[in-house]
């Protein structure tokens, strides 16, 4: 505490000085950090070796502001809704430079206020006005005694805000804070002047805060009634490109044909021809086929399998599992992929949930099975009888509105949530990905992902519907990538398909064996710049894309081919594929211009048919679409923020809740909270994801290192898991 400081402390005794510091009280127990505008480097309270500056020329004649002390108020009021917008907070912090504030750090009064989307403009004004009044009056000293008091380890107010705005002449030539509006004095209306910190606000941040600004005093000026929603909407100019030319993707790709169809025409088209290639050997079209055909025919003719039934297919990946697939499809039945690695309390709840009508599988997983009432029908054990039946193809009802597939993934409430995924929407995934990765019957792609997850999908039968050849990867692989490298050798690879951590550690190898490869394609997962930079320095002439999509959206939603030498440390996932559409919008469902975060939905002909038997969770997340033509036509949010770049290019800036993703994995934290929180022990729980390096998955364990790992730790944390460990262990 400072000497000015000190003496205005002492200033504040009495009833006087506790209702000042009780003012503070109410404001920092809300106080969640500085309100950012960027997502850049986080305030290291020293000053930008560089500030940039960009024009604010804005409401010219008409502004009902006509101090310099009422324009300040407005660009207040204007920042903070910008503030709250770019934040997505609603309670928001900013510094209030003015002529009177010197005895506050940094010359600026730290503002606490709450912002609403629905409240007038001018109301927010006068609520700023207020505010400032009300918190000059209550002082630094207050302010400095109620940080001491709270814990505040921050040297002074200044690290309250990262974001000031006030008077031209009323800055502090020792002034820290990493973005700034000076508004200028230059006659009626609001004009100044934005200062950044390029390590604060990228140029595309920036551009978007100086446009909001602009458009928020102009149109305030004209007409201050009107709330933020209004405020914000964008220019009949933008509304057409952004939602209009940006989402013109309808395409015709020919007749729609049912995948079933597909590899049924390829095996009498080329029935010799490898399908699916394994460690143990190597399986034609025409045995796919016919193998396919013959468990078809037991489902429907000895399990009465009726179309629109669900068949679960427990295995490995495996030539087999490519058939049981086929064989549901064929029936009219949809599959439900099941991991037979999965602990068994998972499986158990997928199979409750999900009331398959029978379960195919081999007789090496009939033990990691529950046992549930549910028809098992063991492949191997079954092989005689079913190779009595007859090979010739089924026909039996199927529309591009059936179900295709359910796959279960993470859900927040501790319940995995199954995705109901149509032949419509996958057959478009499939389409767009034949025609936009050139594939041909020359391929050969290789299946790594288990088949639980939606990636398998598009893995496995991209290439079964083009006439090119996958390879199942055998299970321990897909968790070395020593491993992949020399299958990719082997097999001569030419499609490789893998999560950006995969891709990573693939880079990291000498002397990559892959002469074969023309393509590599990788998403599911953030895609760091170091990674790119790296691949093309290793691979400079096979492309790299970088696909997006959900398993709610089919697996492809977006696609960008990678540039070797891009300036944005941000890899784009692209624009929307063929029949697919993105919006980015607001908390009110609004577009938002190009370079303000907003949340990401995603439309089209991917879109999946809703949760299996959640229809609350289905509205709740598939919701109406306001933009499309079709009648009934929804959009799935994401969850994902993002924001447009100039030209209809999409970059994702993180989550808007609290999944996270590991090695391509999406986890929901709330699930494991969940779970742990079944354990009577256990109170309450909170999960976050923390980076902390671990050995290398292929060497001994370090026990230093595992010891430094666990000190980390509470220890009575440790010991509650290690017991409901131990518990699960001996009820397993």
């Amino acid at each position: 505490m400072n000497e000015t400081t000190a003496e205005l402390s002492a200033e504040s005794s009495g009833p006087e000085g506790e209702r000042a510091r009780q003012y503070w009280r109410d404001r920092l127990m809300r106080f969640g950090g500085p309100t950012r505008l960027g997502r850049g480097v986080p305030v290291t309270g020293q000053r930008p070796s560089s500030c940039r500056q960009l024009p604010l020329a804005a409401s010219p004649g008409d502004s009902q502001a006509a101090t310099s002390a009422e324009r300040c108020h407005v660009a207040l009021a204007a920042l903070a809704l910008c503030l709250h917008r770019f934040s997505g907070r609603a309670l928001i912090t900013m510094g209030a430079r003015t002529a009177a504030a010197t005895a506050w750090p940094g010359h600026a009064v730290p503002l606490l206020i709450s912002v609403s989307a629905a409240e007038p403009f001018a109301g927010l004004v006068t609520r700023v006005t207020d505010e400032l009044r009300r918190a000059t009056e209550a002082g630094p000293g207050a302010l400095a005694e109620v940080m001491t008091e709270l814990g505040f380890t921050a040297r002074d107010g200044r690290a309250l805000f990262a974001v000031s705005c006030g008077l031209a002449g009323a800055e502090d030539p020792a002034d820290v804070t990493p973005v700034r509006v000076t508004v200028t004095d230059g006659g009626p209306g609001v004009t100044g002047v934005l200062w950044f910190d390029p390590l604060e606000l990228d140029s595309l941040e920036a551009s978007a805060v100086q446009g909001e600004l602009t458009r928020i005093l102009r149109r305030s000026a004209r007409r201050p009634e009107l709330p933020a929603a209004g405020l914000f909407a964008l220019s009949p100019h933008e509304y057409r490109t952004i939602v209009g030319e940006w989402n013109r993707t309808t395409a015709s790709t020919g007749p729609e044909r049912r995948v079933h169809c597909l590899v049924e025409e390829l095996a009498a088209r080329q029935p010799e021809a490898d399908a699916v290639l394994t460690t143990d050997g190597r399986h034609s079209y025409a045995e796919l086929n016919r193998r396919a055909n013959q468990l078809a025919r037991f489902l429907v003719g000895r399990l009465n399998v009726a179309p629109g039934a669900l068949i679960a297919v427990a295995a490995e990946r495996s030539f087999e599992l490519a058939v049981f697939a086929l064989a549901a499809l064929k029936a009219g039945a949809a599959y439900l992929p099941l991991d037979p690695a999965y602990p068994p309390g998972r499986l158990r709840l997928i199979l409750e949930d999900a009331r398959p009508a029978a379960v195919l599988t081999l007789g090496r997983h009939l033990d990691a099975l529950p046992d549930l009432g549910v028809p098992v029908v063991c492949a191997d054990a079954e092989a005689s009888r079913l190779a009595r039946y007859a090979t010739e193809n089924l026909r039996r009802p199927c529309s591009a509105d059936s179900l295709f597939c359910v796959i279960y993934t993470s859900g927040t409430t501790g319940r995995p949530k199954g995705v109901m995924l149509t032949h419509r929407g996958v057959s478009n995934s499939l389409r767009w990905e034949q025609s936009h990765y050139e594939i041909t019957a020359d391929d050969r792609l290789l299946q790594l992902a288990s088949w639980s997850f939606s990636l398998a999908i598009i893995e496995t039968f991209s290439p079964l519907c083009a006439g090119a050849a996958v390879v199942m990867a055998p299970a321990e692989a897909s968790q070395d990538t020593s491993a992949i490298s020399l299958l990719v050798a082997e097999y001569g690879i030419t499609l490789l398909s893998v999560v950006p951590a995969e891709l990573k550690l693939l880079l990291d190898q000498e002397d990559l064996p892959w002469s074969a490869l023309r393509l590599v394609i990788t998403g599911a997962d953030r895609l760091p710049r170091a990674v790119v930079d790296k691949y093309f320095a290793t691979c400079p002439a096979v492309p790299l894309l970088n696909v997006y999509g959900q398993t709610e959206s089919s697996m492809d939603g977006l696609c960008w081919t990678c540039q070797p030498d891009e300036e944005s440390d941000r890899v784009p996932v692209g624009r929307p594929i063929s029949n697919a559409r993105a919006y980015i919008l607001d908390d009110d469902m609004r577009p938002v211009p190009v370079g303000v975060p907003g949340v990401l939905y995603c439309g089209g002909e991917g879109l999946a048919g809703g949760y299996l038997g959640r229809p609350g969770l289905t509205a709740e997340r598939l919701v109406p679409d306001p933009f499309g033509s079709a009648p009934g036509g929804r959009l799935c949010r994401s969850g994902d923020l993002a924001r447009w770049r100039p030209g209809g290019v999409i970059e994702l800036l993180g989550r808007e809740d609290h999944q996270v993703q590991i090695g391509g994995t999406r986890v929901e934290l709330g699930e494991i909270e969940s779970v742990l929180c079944q354990d009577p022990s256990v109170r309450d729980a909170a999960v976050a994801l923390h980076a902390v390096p671990l050995p290398e998955p292929r060497e001994p364990a370090d026990p230093a290192a595992w010891a430094q790992l666990l000190s980390q730790l509470n220890p009575a944390t440790v010991e509650r898991c290690l017991s409901a460990a131990e518990r699960a262990a001996a009820q397993a």
